[in-house]
């Protein structure tokens, strides 16, 4: 850097070298990605998708107990990310084994 520059312009400079970097992070991150759900391109270009749950009214019940009884669960729908996370991490992890 130039010892003339002002302020701004070394700020200007230094986050260029930032953005530089995020997209070189972001490149090798693409190229190191085994799963669609390693790969921010994918993550990015995909859309929040919304499912509805058909259950049974005993999980239904037993969903609603486990939420009034345990803190840090405030919604159905976080408990079932969480527990469907949860699940099929487990899956991979034995679909990897084989």
């Amino acid at each position: 850097m130039n010892k003339t520059m002002t302020a701004e312009q070394k700020l200007a400079e230094a986050l260029a070298q930032i953005e530089q970097l995020k997209a070189a992070a972001r490149v090798e991150a693409v190229k190191k990605a085994k799963y669609p759900w390693e790969n921010p391109e994918m993550i990015q270009e995909q859309q929040r998708v919304g499912y509805n749950f058909r259950m049974e009214p005993e999980t239904y019940l037993k969903i609603q107990w486990v939420l009034e009884h345990k803190g840090g669960l405030k919604s159905i729908q976080k408990l079932l990310e969480k527990a469907t996370n949860k699940y099929l991490d487990g899956v991979i992890k034995e679909l990897e084994g084989k």
